[in-house]
């Protein structure tokens, strides 16, 4: 999955996660939908010699969600083959 590396100006919706309470961005990422925290960061991504750069992009919102089933879920997605 390649992470957003360009700042944008998305529209904000709350969490589907009622107890969560945080506003993310949804967005359009490998194809699916995928919520992501609104505040831009750095995120570490693998070059193909093995090494790791250094991006600025928005993280995915499942990392910081209250919802922990919802957090295993989404690992699990991202560690199993896709379809």
């Amino acid at each position: 999955m390649e992470p957003i590396t360009e700042k944008r100006n998305l529209a904000l919706r709350p969490c589907r996660v009622e107890a969560c309470g945080a506003n993310v961005i949804v967005a359009d990422v490998g194809g699916r939908n995928l919520a992501l925290d609104p505040v831009w960061t750095a995120i570490a991504v693998p070059a193909e010699d093995g090494r790791f750069t250094i991006v600025q992009g928005y993280q995915p919102h499942a990392y910081t969600c209250v919802d922990i089933t919802g957090r295993r879920q989404f690992l699990a997605n991202l560690r199993s083959p896709k379809d």
